[in-house]
């Protein structure tokens, strides 16, 4: 099965510059098997999120992936720690 595109937004990747070289790497790796085409990873890894349209997360530990699936691929727009999580989407929306 073919991947699918990955694209991150400048916050994201300063979120990812902002983490330990070991959180780093497995949050990327978890992004990787996402946009390799084999599918979401099985949950709870990989939910919906609800009252969003077409956004999604990812849990990686303490970290959480904030992404779009969109028909071109895969827009990560957040990595934030389990704790902001809610404070980031709300800023994503108002």
């Amino acid at each position: 099965m073919p991947s699918r595109g990955l694209f991150f937004s400048p916050r994201s990747r300063r979120d990812l510059k902002a983490l330990s070289r070991r959180d780093q790497e497995a949050i990327l790796s978890d992004i990787e098997s996402l946009a390799s085409g084999a599918g979401l990873p099985a949950p709870p890894k990989v939910r919906k999120l609800k009252n969003v349209p077409n956004l999604h997360r990812l849990r990686t530990g303490d970290y959480r992936t904030i992404f779009r699936l969109t028909p071109g691929g895969i827009f990560i727009l957040r990595v934030v720690p389990r704790k902001e999580f809610e404070r980031a989407l709300s800023r994503l929306w108002t």
